[in-house]
């Protein structure tokens, strides 16, 4: 057995690997015709692939309803935060003032479970496939709370303003940027204990096994339609300044 996503990504893998040996040949072949007089002004063939069209029979072992992320506690997340947020100020000629740390961690503490109380919730699918047969007394579609990084996010924010509005900072503007930016860097990684598990799908693609099944019912057929784009490398620098090589689509 072998997990659906895998046998997907070796798929996409190889048509990869397939247009970069063709690019390999290209050239060689640009290069072939540049030293032979009577093809030097030929134009060089290249082969590209717009669309690619796999169908494969697969045949459904089992099938995994995966695990939520495992949020951690209030009080956890906000002793990570409130080290991001002063160590984010200390870089900045305004750091928070020591007097304040403490305070900074409880207003956290407090929000955070504030704000997870009040999250909206939203139905996510993500066990659609497996719920059902798992416990069926259970609905099939399952609500799940606003995302966790969002949430501590928000009340990293809101707790700096209320931490301001009891006794201003004196944070410099840099300051303020600084901690801004390092909330909504590390919020989504503080407020997760254990990652969760995507659903996964295990399924046995050999040919063998298609040929002695009893029932033709129980082989699906997959199909995939891949389309291909091209990636370029860009310099972001501008005037004298080479910045950095970033790739963008064609």
């Amino acid at each position: 057995m072998i997990q659906l996503g895998t046998v997907l990504g070796a798929i996409m893998s190889d048509i990869v690997k397939a247009r970069r040996m063709a690019d390999e040949q290209a050239v060689l072949t640009a290069e072939s015709y540049r030293d032979e007089p009577l093809m030097e002004g030929m134009s060089v063939p290249r082969i590209r692939m717009p669309e690619v069209v796999v169908e494969m029979p697969v045949i459904i072992e089992e099938g995994t309803a995966g695990r939520a992320d495992e949020q951690d506690t209030p009080e956890n997340v906000a002793g990570k935060m409130s080290d991001s947020v002063i160590d984010a100020a200390a870089a900045t000629e305004t750091p928070i003032p020591r007097a304040r740390r403490d305070e900074l961690r409880t207003l956290l503490a407090r929000r955070i479970e504030a704000e997870r109380e009040r999250a909206p919730r939203r139905v996510d699918p993500a066990n659609r496939l497996f719920t059902a047969r798992d416990d069926p007394g259970a609905s099939e579609l399952r609500a799940q709370p606003l995302a966790a990084g969002e949430v501590t996010r928000r009340a990293s924010r809101r707790a700096m303003i209320d931490l301001e509005r009891a006794k201003p900072l004196g944070l410099s503007d840099e300051a303020r940027g600084a901690v801004r930016e390092a909330i909504d860097r590390n919020a989504a990684r503080a407020a997760i204990k254990r990652p969760g598990v995507a659903p996964s799908m295990m399924v046995n693609v050999a040919t063998a096994s298609m040929k002695e099944s009893a029932d033709p019912r129980s082989v699906a057929r997959v199909k995939i339609v891949l389309r291909e784009e091209g990636l370029a490398w860009e310099s972001m620098g501008d005037g004298d300044d080479e910045g950095r090589m970033v790739l963008t689509p064609e």
